[in-house]
């Protein structure tokens, strides 16, 4: 049976490298004289390593900023769903569903 790559396993093997920081960064590449140059792909300003290629880049960072406003919103909205749902079983509800709904809501 040949070998087949799933997105379970490229995932695991990614998340593996990142944690291990064995990601071929340009960095890396560059020391090793397998890169023509050890600044990033992306920007061409800083030098590649991993930090810069995920967190720094400006070029990443457009989709930094996009994801942490999609959480805070959802965030927001299961605020709001736990105080309307509150608002809705006053009186109905135990008390332990009430603290269960507000503990949600404040945290988001």
């Amino acid at each position: 049976m040949p070998y087949k790559a799933t997105i379970e396993s490229t995932l695991r093997n990614f998340q593996y490298k990142y944690i291990h920081r064995i990601i071929a960064t340009n960095k890396y590449l560059f020391k090793c004289k397998l890169s023509n140059s050890s600044l990033s792909d992306f920007c061409s300003e800083n030098i590649e390593t991993i930090e810069h290629l995920f967190w720094e880049c400006k070029h990443i960072q457009p989709i930094w900023n996009q994801l942490t406003s999609f959480l805070e919103q959802q965030q927001l909205n299961n605020a709001k769903l736990c105080a309307l749902q509150l608002a809705e079983c006053r009186g109905t509800c135990s008390a332990e569903e009430a603290l269960i709904l507000m503990s949600v809501a404040v945290r988001g």
